[in-house]
């Protein structure tokens, strides 16, 4: 049988603070690890690019467990040396239909110097104190969202909307 697809849109109380100044915010919380999420990423790019001008779309990586760690790292060190948009899908592309063993901070700098990182720069700037702050700060928000599974749209900091997978009869 075919998965059933529900969408469940909740309130988040109190609404958390957006990013985006005057713009509409809609962030995506998501894990390079998760394999809904690899499906849903066609999904956020239309969505993305459907986005009228007073509205942004950001990502924030959840780390439910110590093996999504590492890819939150990545995430993060990516969108710090400018290589996020042409790697993003990528990862996603080695890890759920390449299935290559990138789950460790190291193997993703390998992976990520295939992509025109310095491996070596790459984990010193992942290692960095920046990054644990932009790791800590994320853990938070997608704490405050009330986020459970990924992947989960947020809209303006007010409303969590998720999509729930269940095996149909």
């Amino acid at each position: 049988t075919e998965p059933v697809r529900s969408t469940v849109c909740l309130g988040i109380q109190p609404p958390v603070p957006t990013s985006t100044g005057d713009k509409i915010e809609v962030v995506e919380v998501f894990s390079y690890a998760c394999p809904h999420c690899a499906h849903f990423q066609p999904y956020a790019d239309e969505l993305k690019s459907k986005l009228p001008a007073n509205a942004q779309f950001v990502l924030v990586p959840a780390i439910f467990n110590a093996q999504w760690e590492p890819f939150a790292r990545a995430f993060y060190t990516a969108q710090s040396l400018g290589l996020l948009d042409k790697t993003h899908q990528a990862v996603f592309d080695a890890l759920h239909r390449d299935h290559l063993p990138i789950t460790s901070i190291d193997a993703l700098a390998n992976f990520y110097a295939g992509h025109g990182a310095n491996a070596g720069n790459f984990l010193s700037t992942a290692n960095s104190f920046v990054i644990d702050a932009k790791m800590s700060h994320g853990t938070e928000l997608v704490r405050s969202y009330g986020v459970e599974a990924t992947p989960t749209l947020i809209v303006n900091g007010k409303d969590r909307v998720s999509a729930n997978s269940q095996r149909g009869i």
